[in-house]
């Protein structure tokens, strides 16, 4: 009777053992983290809205790289800017600017964001000294298309924390033929989104 009641206890805790491996909720290699793989890609949302986007603009100065996916290249339009520093050449995570509040002193594995509704510009808190801001965003290097993609980082409609009155999660995802970039020579330039 002993016999039984020692072989049922150990079948129970090699069965929990197993349960437990089983369930590992950790991501492996191609497995990305949060709901980035749910974005589609050209469109940004942000306090419930979804737009489209169809060009780009970007700025070199130095290795700082601003690009601003847009609806279009008018004024007021919707938009996300992210700010980095050099462009990738493989897949990486990078995340939201934290040493400094100042672009020039931004790091290689950080970034900044900002982004335009078209009724409403959603901005990255600062401090004095860094930003509040948190997030990660995905960088995907897939031979000549480079593709920036982030989930659901709080952005406010202003940038000084006291006049914030309010907060939203913004999500975006877009994608830029990396041939098309001259990064020889500082200046701003313009294209169209590439399509996966």
């Amino acid at each position: 009777m002993k016999n039984k009641q020692i072989k049922s206890k150990l079948l129970l805790v090699a069965a929990l053992c197993f349960s437990i491996f089983a369930c590992d909720n950790s991501f492996g290699e191609d497995e990305t983290p949060g709901n980035i793989a749910n974005i589609e890609n050209n469109t940004l949302s942000a306090d419930g809205q979804t737009k489209q986007l169809s060009v780009y603009t970007y700025a070199k100065n130095g290795t700082q790289l601003e690009f601003t996916a847009r609806e279009s290249l008018n004024t007021g339009v919707p938009s996300i800017a992210i700010r980095i520093n050099g462009l990738p050449s493989s897949n990486t995570t990078l995340h939201f600017q934290d040493d400094s509040n100042d672009p020039a002193q931004i790091q290689t594995d950080e970034f900044w964001t900002q982004m335009n509704d078209g009724t409403q510009v959603w901005y990255p808190v600062f401090t004095s000294t860094a930003f509040e801001t948190t997030g990660s965003m995905d960088v995907t290097v897939s031979g000549d298309i480079i593709t920036f993609a982030y989930s659901d980082i709080e952005l406010n409609d202003h940038y000084i924390s006291s006049n914030v009155t309010k907060t939203v999660s913004c999500s975006g995802k877009f994608s830029i033929k990396i041939s098309e970039l001259d990064l020889t020579q500082d200046g701003n330039s313009s294209g169209n989104l590439a399509t996966n």
